[in-house]
């Protein structure tokens, strides 16, 4: 028995049967496993598992990434060397791929350009026909709640503001 007392906690209910184990266990305060640390090896009360904290001048993700972009790389452009800045050299590659051609590339800068807000226009809405059973659905409905805007629905022009005004 000495031995098993020396023994992890893991050790010994492995060993032991199953009517032991589940005198072992009664025996703690609580169901120690994962996730479930054992009370003396908790974090007191009002004290972090980092004290100190993140040090002063650290670099996040957000300002590597930024330096990075903003930084400047030596490009020949018309026979001249001249420097830019690797976010507008990013930025011409695609377009260079774009036009030599690669779908991809194309892809993506549509979807930038979308993002940006810079796609507009040359949207065509299709207006998909109704049937009979659409109408009768349309017809209930303007029955059933009047004419006009159906409940939850915001009047054109206000849509995306923020004036709460009621």
């Amino acid at each position: 028995m000495s031995e098993n007392k020396k023994s992890g906690l893991k050790v010994r209910l492995k060993r032991v049967s199953k009517e032991d184990r589940a005198t072992i266990l009664d025996g703690l305060p609580y169901h120690v496993g994962y996730g479930k640390p054992p009370q003396n090896k908790r974090f007191r009360p009002g004290l972090s598992g980092n004290p100190r904290g993140r040090q002063k001048g650290s670099e996040n993700f957000d300002r590597v990434f930024m330096e990075e972009s903003t930084a400047l790389v030596e490009i020949t452009e018309g026979g001249k060397r001249k420097k830019i800045s690797k976010q507008r050299a990013l930025s011409r590659h695609i377009v260079h791929k774009s036009l030599a051609g690669d779908l991809k590339a194309a892809a993506l800068y549509f979807h930038v350009k979308y993002k940006l807000g810079q796609l507009t226009g040359g949207h065509v809405t299709v207006t998909p026909a109704l049937d009979s059973r659409d109408l009768e659905v349309l017809r209930r409905f303007v029955e059933a709640f009047g004419p006009g805007e159906p409940p939850g629905v915001q009047d054109s022009g206000t849509q995306g503001s923020d004036d709460v005004s009621a």
